[in-house]
């Protein structure tokens, strides 16, 4: 069962912040509206980290945009600095209280943090900064952090602040889901970056896939697209190679089988929709 908190601090400061949560049985975090109703969480303390103003700014750098990690999930839909598509992660499936009362660091402290969420976030490669236990500061790739090859994990230290950079010209970010409502967070779905070269051929293209394995997200880069157009034809041949580099878990909602063949179809969607991104 999930402890009573016996001791609460609001620091002002990053040190301050980063000196009470050391303890294991500390949680430190700005909001809570999905962490404390999602889990248990047997903590003794809680660091409110609402007061840090550090951590409570959204700014636009020369590359991208630095959110802070106490910032509110709506304050960020709000921002006329970040991609709509990063804000439709977010507004489709959680409602409008939820994204009040819960922080852009608290997002990441899930077991399963929201999925369409997590998908864009590492289809963009967002960097994550955080403060560890040792005082070091410390920016990673998030999808790195998430597979372990970092060395840290996110729920090492403080995390202070996301990164997310622009979109050059050719360069699309796309995203699709199936659920079993339009409301429902998504069973299976996929975010897809795709890169073009001066020639307008595939440079790169990478997807990120949640609902398909045991780890909340899996990360496949689509080689096959790799010098070609993006074009239907090339897209429907690139995303055979989907079904047998996933390894779903069936439950009630949908058969591995079923979960399989979505993520092939959730890359196809997402890759067409980058498709007409950039046309011109």
């Amino acid at each position: 069962m999930m402890s009573n908190p016996k001791t609460y601090h609001r620091p002002t400061t990053l040190e301050d912040a980063l000196a009470l949560s050391r303890d294991a049985k500390t949680i430190a975090l700005a909001g809570g509206a999905l962490l404390f109703g999602r889990q248990e969480l047997p903590f003794e303390t809680v660091v409110d980290l609402q007061d840090v103003a550090a951590l409570r700014q959204i700014t636009a750098e020369d590359n991208g945009v630095a959110i802070g990690a106490a910032v509110m999930l709506q304050e960020m839909v709000d921002s006329e600095l970040l991609p709509s598509f990063l804000k439709r992660s977010l507004t489709r499936a959680l409602p409008l209280n939820l994204r009040n009362g819960a922080s852009v660091g608290e997002s990441l402290m899930l077991e399963q943090p929201p999925r369409e969420w997590l998908a864009a976030l590492v289809a963009l490669d967002v960097g994550v900064t955080r403060l560890l236990p040792n005082g070091d500061s410390a920016t990673d790739g998030i999808g790195s952090l998430i597979d372990g090859s970092a060395g840290h994990t996110l729920r090492e230290g403080l995390i202070t602040s996301l990164f997310v950079p622009a979109l050059h010209p050719r360069e699309a970010v796309g995203a699709a889901y199936v659920a079993r409502t339009p409301a429902d967070e998504p069973l299976v779905n996929a975010a897809v970056f795709v890169q073009l070269d001066a020639a307008g051929l595939v440079d790169s293209a990478f997807a990120a896939i949640c609902g398909a394995s045991v780890e909340p997200v899996v990360s496949l880069y689509l080689d096959t697209l790799a010098g070609y157009p993006l074009d239907e034809a090339n897209i429907a041949n690139a995303v055979k190679v989907i079904a047998p580099r996933v390894d779903p878990v069936g439950d009630f909602l949908g058969s591995a089988e079923y979960r399989r063949e979505m993520a092939r179809v959730t890359v196809q969607r997402a890759l067409l929709d980058c498709l007409t991104s950039l046309q011109p």
